[in-house]
């Protein structure tokens, strides 16, 4: 009898801390969302948002007294930030495909913008070519 597809319908992904700082254009780099090392650990500035650790996002699969809200980006498990060891891992537990959701409150961020069209685009064009590139 053949193993049942197993699909991860609620996957998140951890986003490299220069995927707007290399991809923004010029006039928005001041704005670009960016990771700030902090005295607890480090996390995502974004205009209009208070700094958000992702620790959490990275700890699916880990048992819970593993869980850590603030981390530094070095630590952050290679299985949650680069592809070889996603599918690894995936392997592994049996997953075949998953479905990729951005950090949640950089989600919200990017959704806000502002009002400013131009900015609102180029951010979401950043991270849909950093995803393309983190899933090819």
């Amino acid at each position: 009898m053949n193993a049942p597809f197993l699909i991860s319908a609620d996957s998140h992904v951890v986003e490299t801390p220069d995927i707007w700082t290399s991809r923004m254009p010029v006039r928005f780099k001041d704005r670009a969302p960016r990771q700030e090392r902090m005295e607890q650990g480090d996390a995502w500035v974004i205009p209009g948002t208070p700094p958000f650790p992702f620790g959490l996002i990275q700890c699916g699969g880990l048992p819970p007294q593993e869980y850590r809200l603030w981390i530094r980006w070095d630590e952050v498990r290679q299985e949650a930030s680069e592809p070889a060891a996603r599918i690894a891992g995936q392997e592994k537990a049996g997953v075949q495909a998953e479905v990729l959701y951005p950090s949640p409150r950089i989600a919200v961020a990017l959704h806000g913008a502002d009002g400013d069209l131009e900015y609102h685009v180029a951010a979401i064009r950043a991270y849909n070519d950093w995803l393309s590139e983190y899933c090819a």
